[in-house]
């Protein structure tokens, strides 16, 4: 986050890139809030971005199986769901 904004000026300045939006996972914990702290914060800095630059950022790709309902509610466009479908990964040998 400190230097997102240099980032998204770098990023937006080229031609053949389009930055739709912004991705994060929520950092491990057994607290369901920090999650949500998480989510929150990336919308919030997208909200900001999109201010700054005058440009909308669409998707916000934040959540996974175990936390999906908070990235639902703090606004996640994309959700990565693998696990909830086909299960824990198995140890490659």
């Amino acid at each position: 986050p400190v230097d997102v904004d240099v980032l998204v000026e770098a990023a937006l300045s080229l031609d053949n890139l389009a930055l739709e939006g912004f991705m994060t996972i929520g950092m491990l914990s057994e607290e369901f809030a920090v999650a949500e702290r998480t989510f929150s914060g990336l919308r919030e800095l997208r909200d900001r971005l999109a201010s700054n630059f005058g440009q909308q950022f669409p998707e916000l790709s934040m959540g996974v199986s175990g936390d999906v309902e908070a990235a639902v509610r703090a606004g996640s466009t994309i959700i990565r769901v693998g696990t909830a479908l086909f299960g824990e990964r198995q140890p490659r040998p």
